[in-house]
């Protein structure tokens, strides 16, 4: 899957193997100095240019009318995703001062930003070799984010680029893809925090973890600053109570010392521990990491038995 992310002042480009629910980031391409906020600047100054060619009126030093401005930009700039032109009309404040009205068209636009939309398809040359793996054949979905991937001209470059054969998705409404994505992933991510051998990790990675232990209390095993990457760790606990014949092993994420304060992740429960005083038997716990720290593998034993959960 390749990701073509153009937001209003960032533009990232990202090649993205996806395994069922979770997905690795095979390379990207960064760009934090562009984005729609950069089409408009050429925009405004073209405006202003042109309008003091025929007014001989500088309106650069004006600053609430380049407030205005930007904003009747924008707002043009999104018209011209649907239609062939628009007018900016912006009436002076100042008595006997003379406003701004000028036709733009999407060609004008498109030419103003060339070299910057150019830059964006070089980006997906880039990134698909610094995948090393995946070339151009390989990509099978190609997914737009961001409101600047409305452009027209960008779309279309970007399926000529790869051909009409891929699938592409949020082409329609690509704004609107990240807050459809979370949803979908939550949804997911939701289910996956259930009693089972794997425990979803998703965008844990950064963030402290811990087994809960009598009371509430919370054993870290992570913190901010180790992550999760290449854990593989094991720990011996025992019974609160006598005769106790089961144990549940719960992660939670957060900082906090007890339960209730952080998030609950997923767990474990081993059945079939056989009578005995409580702190007698032995129930050793191997955490181990895999597929990039996203997810987390709990192996409980009864040392007595060699029962496994």
């Amino acid at each position: 899957v390749l990701v073509y992310r153009l937001g209003g002042s960032t533009f990232e480009v990202s090649v993205r193997k996806v395994d069922g629910g979770s997905y690795d980031i095979m390379s990207s391409v960064y760009d934090q100095h562009l984005g729609g906020n950069d089409f408009n600047r050429r925009v405004i100054d073209h405006l202003l240019l042109t309008h003091k060619n025929k007014t001989d009126q500088d309106l650069y030093s004006d600053d609430m009318f380049l407030l205005r401005l930007r904003s009747e930009v924008e707002k043009a700039k999104r018209v011209l995703s649907v239609q062939d032109w628009v007018r900016v009309d912006i009436e002076s404040l100042h008595p006997g001062g003379q406003g701004l009205s000028e036709q733009l068209t999407r060609s004008q636009f498109e030419d103003l930003n060339m070299d910057l939309f150019t830059k964006t398809i070089t980006a997906i040359d880039q990134v698909i070799k610094d995948s090393v793996v995946y070339t151009k054949d390989d990509i099978q979905d190609i997914v737009f984010s961001g409101g600047s991937a409305n452009i027209p001209f960008l779309q279309s470059a970007v399926r000529e680029y790869f051909g009409r054969h891929k699938k592409y998705h949020g082409s329609n409404h690509p704004e609107t893809t990240v807050v459809l994505g979370a949803a979908k992933l939550g949804h997911w991510y939701q289910d996956e925090r259930h009693y089972g051998g794997q425990v979803c990790c998703f965008g844990e990675t950064r963030k402290t973890l811990g087994i809960e232990t009598a009371g509430g209390a919370i054993f870290k095993y992570t913190d901010r600053t180790s992550g999760l990457l290449d854990i593989n760790k094991m720990y011996t606990f025992s019974t609160t109570t006598d005769n106790q014949d089961r144990v549940v092993i719960r992660v939670f994420s957060g900082d906090g010392t007890r339960t209730n304060q952080n998030t609950f992740l997923g767990g474990v429960e081993l059945t079939g521990i056989a009578p005995a005083p409580r702190g007698v038997p032995q129930i050793r716990v191997r955490i181990k990491t895999h597929s990039c720290g996203k997810f987390v593998n709990l192996n409980v034993m009864d040392v007595a038995s060699g029962r496994i959960n």
